[in-house]
């Protein structure tokens, strides 16, 4: 409901914004009511029946996605559940990796899978862990090695990465004061 009243009603919620954020020093107000806007603008999209339908499609389609491909490395891993228990793995394992975590979601990746698979439906520690560990490997590596042909076919570097005084991508705070 609260989604709904910031994508018909957003001048509201900027007005309550400028009020309670206006007076801030150092800018900070002015920068995080410009946020609200833009995030408000960004919502604009869903007032737009048509386009909402196809993300919508799309999004249970890649869910349904998601849900079977849990189900197939459930199945490879002797863990003898349904496609309904993958898919409540697999949202348990979305809000677990919602977290702050290292690459490719170790250790919240293994939380989420704790959670429903051991917790919930008492599948034994040793099989959940051989799960949780190798199912995000199964994408992390495929994922990046398309990532860095991609980065190499385009002409990106490590250089470029690092910037060209090889120091890294460093922002010199002196060029952005006033901002």
């Amino acid at each position: 409901m609260g989604l709904v009243t910031l994508v018909f009603f957003p001048e509201p919620f900027v007005r309550l914004a400028e009020r309670v954020f206006g007076r801030s020093a150092g800018g900070l107000g002015a920068r995080l009511v410009e946020g609200l806007r833009s995030f408000l603008s960004a919502l604009k999209v869903l007032r737009d029946s048509a386009l909402l339908l196809k993300a919508l499609a799309w999004s249970y389609a890649l869910w349904l996605w998601n849900g079977i491909s849990f189900w197939l490395a459930f199945k490879a891993f002797g863990i003898d559940l349904g496609l309904a228990a993958a898919m409540f793995t697999e949202a348990v394992v979305a809000f677990a990796v919602a977290l702050p975590a290292g690459p490719a979601f170790v250790g919240t990746f293994q939380l989420g899978s704790d959670l429903a698979l051991s917790g919930v439906y008492g599948v034994a520690e040793p099989t959940m862990l051989a799960f949780a560990f190798r199912y995000p490997l199964g994408g992390f590596f495929p994922v990046t090695m398309i990532g860095l042909y991609y980065a190499w076919s385009i002409g990106f570097s490590m250089r470029d990465m690092r910037g060209q005084d090889g120091r890294g991508l460093i922002v010199d705070s002196k060029e952005n004061v006033g901002e």
